[in-house]
């Protein structure tokens, strides 16, 4: 029994130790965006708000950008089986052609998306803040998507890291530049919400510049990067990364935007408009918030007494955990 189960679970560690680069690196993609809400999130619920909207508009087109690209890896693992070198180099050059053109193709679709921002149900105050943030992360999305070339050929040749070290670069680089254009640190001007745009766009580019130096610099790599021709493109080579592609990207774009679809039903920054109140009246609607110290809600009652003064509002704000810590409480 122990010897036909060690037939099947021989490779385990070896497919684990595959996916698990390959895991980091699209957990990267998401974490981005979870440092830009985070960060961003401290400066206001409209800022929040806005960077929510730009990254559902932002992640569809991604969607599209990488599922075609995946079709890349799996050619270039049946010519690295073949050992046939040379018809390698052709996938992986139709490839990386592909995914720069579809890179631009999807970030001009972006840019000219700011009217569907309007018939997404958000204030006005959220698009116009939500649109230069698509801006930028729109044009990211051609060193995102030029980079998903490189990381899905290396993929191919069951090399996983070095897509894994970029994006583990870009993060660190993204949190960095965040933090200084966000806030306006030392000689930045404070950016907000458009700063952790361009620190993305910028992350994004410097990974893609790592990961070319590296499967450059790396001999495993050369054969296949050497001699490069886009002189004798094959349109029937791009049919097929296409035909592979689609699934791929359809999945993903459909999946993604059920998705977001369902999550914008729900994205509704507070309207004061709906509040009408009387001050010369003993009457009206009264907001009562209960939250933690420190939370969303505790964030947004800041901005609700410094904006709207006029109007009763009654908080319950319980103690943070370290001053629960500190009474002794159970």
């Amino acid at each position: 029994m122990v010897l036909s189960l060690s037939r099947y679970t021989k490779e385990f560690w070896f497919n684990l130790t595959l996916a698990f680069p390959v895991i980091i690196g699209l957990l990267g993609h998401a974490f981005v965006q979870l440092v830009d809400n985070i960060m961003v999130g401290q400066l206001g619920t409209a800022e929040l708000a806005a960077v929510s909207l730009g990254n559902s508009f932002f992640f569809v087109a991604m969607s599209l950008g990488i599922g075609f690209s995946t079709a890349i890896t799996p050619l270039i693992a049946e010519t690295d089986g073949a050992n046939d070198i040379n018809s390698g180099r052709k996938i992986f050059i139709h490839g990386l052609i592909l995914c720069i053109f579809l890179g631009i193709l999807l970030t001009i679709a972006v840019l000219f998306s700011k009217p569907l921002l309007y018939q997404m149900g958000q204030p006005e105050e959220v698009v116009e803040l939500a649109y230069p943030y698509l801006q930028w992360v729109g044009i990211s999305l051609i060193p995102l998507i030029f980079f998903q070339g490189f990381k899905q050929f290396s993929e191919g040749l069951s090399h996983t890291r070095p897509a894994m070290y970029a994006t583990l670069i870009g993060n660190i680089i993204n949190v960095v530049i965040n933090y200084f254009l966000i806030f306006g640190i030392w000689i930045f001007p404070k950016m907000g919400v458009e700063g952790a745009a361009i620190g993305t766009m910028i992350s994004r580019i410097l990974a893609l510049i790592f990961m070319i130096i590296y499967l450059f610099l790396d001999s495993k790599f050369l054969p296949y990067l050497s001699n490069l021709n886009i002189k004798d493109l094959d349109k029937f080579l791009f049919k097929k990364i296409l035909k592979i592609g689609f699934p791929s990207a359809a999945i993903m774009f459909f999946e993604i935007s059920f998705f977001l679809y369902q999550m914008n039903l729900e994205l509704k920054k507070f309207n004061m408009k709906d509040i009408k109140f009387d001050p010369n009246e003993n009457s009206g609607p009264v907001i009562v918030l209960i939250g933690r110290r420190d939370t969303g809600k505790s964030f947004l009652v800041r901005d609700l007494l410094f904006y709207h003064q006029d109007i009763p509002i009654g908080t319950v704000i319980s103690l943070s955990g370290k001053s629960e810590a500190a009474r002794g409480s159970p």
